[in-house]
């Protein structure tokens, strides 16, 4: 866990040194997906095993237990800045697995009622906008495409053709495209 927790911080800094470097680093422009060194989804992965190892230390208490907490929030902060939604579900999905193992059953209870009370409240407030609110978060602000239909990547996959049939046999090297 140490190992995962030294591996994310180091790629989230290096990260942050790359985009403001190169002048990159433009988080309120629309479109902008941070990816540091990396392609933004596995930049948001790192920060999600950076999320999970920072929680799992923070676990254990200590002294440390804040800066832990407030690198946890950082890294998920970051990972949602790469737009990617796979990441995001996966992080998701770990941390409810991760609360599953670690609360007790009456912990359980409170935390799924919190949670109930919680979206029903927000149902009730935002009515039948809610569906459309909700959307668009999971979409992470990127509504240019339908994900179900690939609609987005048609353009796309025209532009790869072109190229590929100028060097089919030979291509043009490993990540260099």
């Amino acid at each position: 866990v140490v190992l995962a927790f030294a591996n994310g911080v180091f790629t989230l800094a290096l990260g942050f040194v790359c985009e403001i470097s190169l002048g990159t680093f433009r988080p309120f422009m629309p479109g902008y997906r941070f990816g540091g060194e990396l392609n933004p989804i596995y930049q948001a992965y790192s920060c999600g095993m950076l999320s999970l190892s920072a929680m799992a230390l923070a676990q254990e208490g200590g002294r440390k237990r804040g800066v832990y907490l407030l690198t946890a929030l950082l890294a998920l902060a970051c990972m949602v800045m790469t737009r990617s939604r796979g990441p995001l579900t996966a992080v998701l999905i770990a941390s409810v697995a991760v609360f599953i193992m670690i609360f007790s059953r009456m912990g359980k209870i409170r935390c799924a009622s919190i949670v109930c009370t919680a979206c029903l409240l927000l149902l009730f407030l935002l009515g039948t906008s809610a569906v459309n609110e909700v959307s668009k978060v999971a979409l992470l602000g990127r509504n240019d495409e339908a994900p179900s239909e690939l609609t987005g990547r048609i353009p796309l996959w025209r532009a790869c053709y072109a190229f590929a049939e100028r060097r089919l046999i030979t291509g043009y090297g490993y990540d260099s495209f």
